[in-house]
Protein backbone atom coordinates (compact mmCIF):
# COMPACT_ATOMS: atom_id res chain seq x y z
CA UNK A 1 0.00 0.00 0.00
CA UNK A 2 1.64 3.46 -1.06
CA UNK A 3 2.06 5.85 1.75
CA UNK A 4 -0.35 8.79 1.34
CA UNK A 5 1.67 11.44 3.11
CA UNK A 6 4.79 11.04 1.19
CA UNK A 7 3.61 13.97 -1.47
CA UNK A 8 2.86 16.34 2.17
CA UNK A 9 5.59 18.96 3.03
CA UNK A 10 6.78 19.19 6.68
CA UNK A 11 6.97 22.25 8.10
CA UNK A 12 10.27 23.90 8.11
CA UNK A 13 9.86 27.20 8.77
CA UNK A 14 9.14 29.02 11.74
CA UNK A 15 5.69 29.66 12.87
CA UNK A 16 4.81 32.63 11.95
CA UNK A 17 3.94 35.19 15.21
CA UNK A 18 0.32 35.84 16.48
CA UNK A 19 -1.17 38.91 14.85
CA UNK A 20 -2.44 41.15 17.54
CA UNK A 21 -6.17 42.74 16.81
CA UNK A 22 -5.00 46.46 17.94
CA UNK A 23 -6.60 49.33 19.35
CA UNK A 24 -5.04 51.10 16.39
CA UNK A 25 -6.46 48.88 14.10
CA UNK A 26 -9.68 49.49 15.73
CA UNK A 27 -9.38 53.09 15.06
CA UNK A 28 -8.69 52.83 11.51
CA UNK A 29 -12.32 50.37 11.06
CA UNK A 30 -14.28 52.98 13.52
CA UNK A 31 -13.00 56.33 11.22
CA UNK A 32 -15.17 54.93 8.11
CA UNK A 33 -17.92 53.55 10.24
CA UNK A 34 -21.49 55.33 11.26
CA UNK A 35 -21.89 56.63 14.55
CA UNK A 36 -23.94 53.45 15.84
CA UNK A 37 -21.25 50.98 14.44
CA UNK A 38 -18.63 53.22 15.71
CA UNK A 39 -20.10 52.59 19.31
CA UNK A 40 -20.89 49.09 18.92
CA UNK A 41 -17.17 47.88 17.72
CA UNK A 42 -15.39 49.59 20.51
CA UNK A 43 -18.15 47.84 22.95
CA UNK A 44 -17.52 44.76 21.57
CA UNK A 45 -13.18 45.73 21.72
CA UNK A 46 -13.56 46.84 25.21
CA UNK A 47 -15.35 43.95 26.60
CA UNK A 48 -14.09 41.11 24.39
CA UNK A 49 -17.09 39.21 24.35
CA UNK A 50 -18.55 37.31 21.42
CA UNK A 51 -20.86 38.85 18.95
CA UNK A 52 -23.71 37.70 18.49
CA UNK A 53 -24.33 35.38 21.24
CA UNK A 54 -23.20 37.18 24.28
CA UNK A 55 -23.53 40.43 23.01
CA UNK A 56 -27.64 40.15 21.82
CA UNK A 57 -27.69 39.01 25.59
CA UNK A 58 -26.19 41.73 27.39
CA UNK A 59 -28.78 43.94 29.34
CA UNK A 60 -28.80 47.56 31.22
CA UNK A 61 -29.31 45.45 34.48
CA UNK A 62 -25.50 43.75 33.07
CA UNK A 63 -23.99 47.46 33.58
CA UNK A 64 -22.28 48.14 37.07
CA UNK A 65 -20.78 51.29 37.96
CA UNK A 66 -17.17 50.39 40.85
CA UNK A 67 -18.53 52.87 43.47
CA UNK A 68 -15.13 53.52 44.22
CA UNK A 69 -13.51 53.51 41.15
CA UNK A 70 -16.30 54.94 39.02
CA UNK A 71 -14.86 51.85 36.08
CA UNK A 72 -17.86 49.99 34.39
CA UNK A 73 -18.19 46.52 35.11
CA UNK A 74 -20.03 44.10 32.54
CA UNK A 75 -21.30 41.04 34.15
CA UNK A 76 -21.92 38.46 31.23
CA UNK A 77 -24.51 36.02 32.81
CA UNK A 78 -23.48 32.18 33.11
CA UNK A 79 -26.61 31.32 31.04
CA UNK A 80 -26.21 33.81 27.79
CA UNK A 81 -22.16 32.63 27.72
CA UNK A 82 -20.72 29.76 25.48
CA UNK A 83 -18.14 28.91 28.17
CA UNK A 84 -19.08 30.45 32.15
CA UNK A 85 -19.90 33.32 33.32
CA UNK A 86 -17.70 36.26 33.94
CA UNK A 87 -17.35 40.31 35.38
CA UNK A 88 -15.43 42.60 32.63
CA UNK A 89 -14.03 45.64 33.38
CA UNK A 90 -14.22 48.43 30.66
CA UNK A 91 -11.32 50.16 30.33
CA UNK A 92 -12.11 52.33 27.50
CA UNK A 93 -15.11 54.22 28.84
CA UNK A 94 -13.96 57.65 29.24
CA UNK A 95 -17.72 58.93 30.12
CA UNK A 96 -20.70 59.45 27.25
CA UNK A 97 -20.53 59.41 23.42
CA UNK A 98 -22.66 62.07 21.96
CA UNK A 99 -23.18 61.80 18.15
CA UNK A 100 -21.50 64.12 15.93
CA UNK A 101 -20.13 65.16 12.72
CA UNK A 102 -16.57 64.12 13.31
CA UNK A 103 -15.90 60.08 14.10
CA UNK A 104 -15.60 58.80 18.03
CA UNK A 105 -12.24 59.63 19.82
CA UNK A 106 -10.69 57.28 21.97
Amino acid sequence: MPDICADLAAWDEEKPSFVYFTLESLQKIIAHAKFDYQVLFLFLFDAGIRAPTEMMNVRVEDLQEEPMTGKIILNIREESSKTFGRKIRLMLRAGPRKRSQSSCQI
